[in-house]
């Protein structure tokens, strides 16, 4: 269809209404039971139209989207009462227009806005709002082809948690510049981005950055078997406090040189410098690292690895610099029966120079990521930490969990008593996560947090450090044994070494069962592992299982995963024992039709922390017939930690009907 030069495309739509039912119930002892339900319908209506182009589309092109829906919402407390009843409306867009798209110089200008209603726990929704808005301007007739981008993203949202609002209210503004070349045997890579961030509800938490990145690869010499690959990255954030914390201004440089030589097909050298400079409000640090390694591959069985490697780190109030050498043999050998013998065999040595002007030194920005179901302990890397001067910001977060309001965007700065507490034992200091709840942000599974500390150390200490290691791997397919060894062992050369020299000396040996079948797929795996140092000592032992199953060839299909461990420390009294299991039912006969439903359970019993159940089950369907799609789904989840038992059930229906 077409008008005046306008030719528009065929319209496409699609009617989409969702009812979801949620209701969460909270026990403490020695409290009354408290329970909460909410319930809330949406329908919206969807209208899109993505091949608009005025007189050619070779000129100008446009896409539309909008949507238009109402809501309703009921909320029932713990007394049966039913509160308010809430409605209102939920408009979208999405807007695209193009200008001389695909040609050597185009513009594209951008809109979208969306709107959410969703249940959260006890009792409430989160209403979500986000707008973005924007152009770029594509320049591909530039010696380098270049696209610069204007942005502006509004995020709106407000939760309630037991009676507890929570807002989140930003205004981000990006400007991006991106530039690529290609060459023959070169690739050349520019990009920076300023991000100007606007905090309505926490104003000090509002900061600006700078990132800048280049980067440069190159293929030369005889048959182009030299390659080098240069790095260069800048980033620098300024911004104010979070309820008192520190600033999170933070600036780094980093430049990453690489070159590696391919002398022979069985011959390989490398050689890098890496230069990493971090500055924050606590301190600032300065690494130099050079390295030069070999690598050579002695017919299919022998595989030998050299490093040579010097690293220097300049502080404000000292140095450290270590010099080290490493070689690596990696023995590979078939057996008999079809079975195969993996052998590696390796020595360090390290000559390390500690000059500082005080006893004490500053790390800035040791991250940590949060990967396990529970947010243990977090050991920080040095010794000896002075744990008044501890600062960690939250940098990335993981799901939300529930009960928990949303947060400010990363960075956060965390508050010491009230998202993690400090613990040490003996020389080792550790980050205890505190789980959010309501509007604590705590550390949850999933985050990533940087610390910030000082830590005592020799002002005056030289001291050379030997390690060998060694490790068997005998793998028949069905079955696999294997066994490492790992130690080091620090002497005193000058200076002062009080207690700051550690030995270190790791043992393990496992054994590892596999089925791999056209039906069935089965692994069983145990390991026990023994961990000695002068800082610490622990065993662990632990299994895994794993079993696959198709039930009926494989359009259903089981699968088990299992893992157990515990830890026994023998540095102090403590136990830390952790189960982790899931169940999933998997039916899926065509493309149209997936029925899926699964089990958990997680259970942690650890002498630190209350013991800390959780279980959850789901079903979830997705079914298209035709241009109808019907997606129900029901989850419920169960924690209990301590003395505090949680449950939630949310069930939903979703039915869309496409045009």
């Amino acid at each position: 269809m077409s008008a005046q030069g306008v030719t528009l495309g065929p319209w496409q739509g699609e009617v989409d209404g969702t009812i979801e039912y949620d209701r969460e119930t909270s026990k403490t002892k020695g409290a009354p039971r408290s329970t909460f339900q909410d319930t809330v319908a949406q329908e919206i209506l969807t209208l899109r139209n993505p091949t608009i182009h005025i007189y050619d589309p070779r000129l100008l092109t446009l896409s539309v989207e909008g949507s238009f829906g109402l809501f309703q919402e009921r909320l029932t407390e713990t007394n049966g009462q039913v509160g308010d009843f809430h409605y209102g409306t939920l408009v979208g867009y999405d807007l695209l227009l193009q200008v001389l798209p695909g040609e050597p110089l185009a513009l594209r200008l951008f809109a979208n806005r969306t709107q959410s209603h969703l249940p959260v726990a006890r009792p409430g929704a989160s209403e979500i709002e986000t707008e973005n808005r924007g152009g770029t301007v594509e320049a591909r007739w530039l010696p380098v082809p270049s696209t610069l981008t204007v942005r502006q993203e509004l995020i709106d949202e407000e939760s309630s948690v037991d009676g507890v609002v929570g807002r989140q209210d930003e205004t981000r503004t990006y400007v991006t510049y991106e530039g690529f070349r290609g060459f023959v045997d070169a690739e050349l890579d520019l990009r920076y981005e300023f991000l100007n961030l606007d905090d309505h509800v926490f104003p000090s938490l509002s900061y600006q950055s700078h990132e800048g990145n280049f980067g440069y690869s190159l293929d030369f010499g005889p048959e182009s078997a030299w390659h080098w690959d240069s790095r260069v990255r800048g980033y620098t954030r300024y911004g104010g406090s979070y309820q008192g914390v520190a600033s999170t201004n933070l600036t780094t440089f980093l430049v990453d040189e690489l070159l590696r030589i391919d002398h022979t097909d069985t011959l390989q050298s490398n050689y890098r410098y890496l230069f990493v400079s971090t500055d924050t409000s606590a301190g600032r640090a300065d690494t130099h690292t050079a390295t030069i390694g070999v690598r050579h591959q002695l017919y299919e069985s022998l595989l030998t690895l050299g490093t040579a490697e010097n690293i220097y780190q300049d502080f404000e109030d000292g140095y450290k610099e270590v010099a080290s050498t490493r070689l690596d043999l990696q023995y590979t050998k078939r057996l008999p029966w079809g079975g195969r013998l993996r052998a590696n065999l390796g020595g360090s040595f390290s000559y390390e120079e500690d000059r500082f002007d005080k006893p004490e030194t500053f790390v800035p920005q040791e991250i940590h990521f949060v990967t396990t179901p529970f947010a243990l302990p977090i050991r920080l890397r040095n010794a000896f930490v002075i744990t008044s001067s501890i600062v960690v910001t939250k940098t990335a977060k993981g799901p939300l969990p529930v009960g928990c309001l949303p947060t400010p965007s990363p960075p956060i700065p965390l508050v010491a008593g009230t998202d993690y507490t400090v613990r040490t034992v003996g020389s080792i200091t550790e980050i205890v996560p505190v789980p959010c709840s309501t509007s604590v942000v705590g550390i949850n599974p999933g985050d990533t947090i940087a610390v910030d500390y000082r830590f005592a150390v020799s002002p005056d200490l030289s001291f050379i450090t030997l390690g060998w290691r060694a490790d068997v791997d005998v793998d028949y397919g069905w079955i696999r044994a294997y066994a490492a060894y790992d130690s080091s062992n620090e002497q005193r050369v000058s200076g002062f070494a009080g207690p700051f020299l550690d030995d270190l000396w790791i043992a393990l040996v496992g054994v590892e069962l596999r089925h791999d079948g056209e039906l069935l797929t089965a692994s069983a795996l145990g390991e026990v592992r023994r961990y000695d140092s002068t800082q610490l000592a622990y065993d662990t032992i632990r299994f895994a299982e794993s079993v696959s199953v198709g039930l009926w060839g494989r359009d259903l299909i089981l699968s088990l995963v299992a893992d157990q461990a515990q830890d026994e420390y023998r540095s102090e009294d403590r136990t830390s024992r952790r189960v982790t299991g899931r169940a999933t039912l998997t039916y899926l006969p065509s493309s149209d039709l997936l029925v899926e439903a699964s089990v958990g359970a997680q259970y942690l019993d650890d002498t630190l922390f209350p013991t800390e159940q959780v279980w959850d089950a789901g079903l979830r369907v997705s079914w298209k017939i035709r241009k109808l799609e019907i997606n129900p789904s029901i989850f419920y989840y169960d924690r209990r930690r301590g003395d505090v038992d949680t449950s939630e059930l949310r069930a939903m229906l979703q039915v869309i009907r496409r045009f």
